[in-house]
């Protein structure tokens, strides 16, 4: 899946991860009444926006700009599959980002910076105000804030992670831990959207820390395990596309 300049490219994608990517959904449980064929069928997804309005999401800050996207494609998913749906509350697991017993290990960004030697994901993305992985083990985050940090852990853990730290600044850091069998896509970004990876890396360490020690040990925040009321949406309806 691939937000471009002026559309959004997907290839051999599930609904499902469609409608993740469409809400900003991290954790499957939090999207219910779901018929099986969503994370089964396969979908290509070509979609053009009028150049006006690829004109006027560039003016936008990445965090509004991404929010008009998800809109776009929430808008998409209506017309071509149908999609109807409600919002309701439910108890799930979920992880709360706070700050570790000794403080922060953020070095805070400056304004101006242009981050030239930066990861980029292929397509012009990268820069102030992302979060990019680095392949399996790895992300850096340039000019991010901490929402986004925890938007980006909860596609990686599956479980919805609540920015509780307090911080409010924008943020450069890196984390690299030992990935886990389970852990979510190794191509998405912090907005659901996938990397082309351009950067070559080594292999994660098979010694390394896991992504819990790593988020205390490496950036001085801690991930705490609680049941909370999270936002699921329900679907209504569904169907699969009539050809195009």
């Amino acid at each position: 899946m691939n937000y471009t300049d002026d559309g959004y490219l997907a290839t051999n994608v599930p609904l499902l991860m469609l409608v993740q990517s469409a809400y900003g959904i991290f954790d499957t449980d939090r999207i219910s009444g779901t018929p099986t064929w969503l994370g089964s069928d396969r979908f290509d997804v070509d979609a053009k926006m009028e150049s006006a309005v690829a004109d006027e999401l560039k003016k936008l800050s990445p965090s509004d700009r991404n929010v008009a996207r998800q809109r776009m494609l929430q808008r998409l998913l209506a017309d071509r599959f149908k999609l109807t749906l409600h919002h309701d509350t439910k108890d799930l697991p979920t992880y709360l980002l706070v700050v570790a017993k000794n403080g922060p290990k953020l070095q805070e960004s400056k304004p101006g910076d242009t981050y030239a030697n930066g990861f980029n994901d292929g397509v012009g993305r990268g820069g102030a105000g992302t979060i990019q992985l680095k392949g399996r083990g790895g992300l850096v985050g340039q000019a991010a804030q901490i929402s986004q940090l925890a938007d980006m852990l909860s596609w990686l853990m599956g479980h919805q992670v609540m920015d509780k730290t307090g911080l409010t600044g924008k943020y450069d850091f890196t984390l690299e831990w030992r990935p886990d069998e389970n852990e979510g896509p190794s191509t998405l970004n912090s907005s659901g959207v996938a990397s082309n990876g351009q950067v070559s890396l080594a292999p994660p360490d098979a010694n390394g820390p896991s992504l819990f020690t790593a988020v205390q040990d490496q950036i001085g925040l801690k991930l705490e395990s609680k049941k909370s009321p999270v936002e699921i949406i329900v679907i209504d309806h569904v169907e699969r596309p009539s050809g195009n």
